[in-house]
């Protein structure tokens, strides 16, 4: 049973990534992981930065170097997933963001996402729905705590 469980959340997560919007771009298609990693962690960060993150901030939050997180930004830069300015504090510095037509595709695979929740805990009585968001959000902790 034990074993199930996780195996139940991978299946979820993998069939949420193929159904996701984005999933037949053909900017995202033949991404490596490392680079769709990348693309996630300047997704989240710029969710309190909309702007723009600084080079140096992607680079800490991969635990890459700045250099190699250049290489990998100036590649998803050309197929137009991210793109940058001059940073307005730091004019030797970019800040970096998705790309205007890829945020698009990404708020539309969360509000598919949203919805079918909304549908699926709706069926669930509310102190059971609880129960289930608060263990699941314990399993996320557990399995993300280094």
């Amino acid at each position: 049973m034990k074993e199930e469980f996780w195996r139940s959340i991978f299946n979820i997560a993998d069939t949420m990534r193929e159904n996701h919007p984005l999933s037949g771009n053909k900017a995202i298609i033949h991404l490596t992981y490392n680079q769709l990693r990348m693309i996630r962690h300047v997704y989240t960060l710029t969710l309190k930065k909309p702007n723009g993150i600084p080079l140096k901030t992607l680079a800490e939050s991969l635990n890459i170097t700045p250099a190699a997180a250049s290489e990998m930004v100036m590649f998803l830069i050309k197929k137009e997933v991210l793109e940058s300015e001059k940073n307005p504090e730091d004019m030797r510095s970019i800040l970096i963001r998705i790309s205007r037509s890829i945020a698009d595709i990404i708020k539309d695979g969360e509000k598919l996402f949203r919805r079918k929740t909304s549908e699926f805990l709706s069926t669930i009585p509310p102190e059971e729905r609880e129960i289930l968001i608060k263990r699941i959000n314990e399993f996320s902790d557990c399995i993300t705590a280094k």
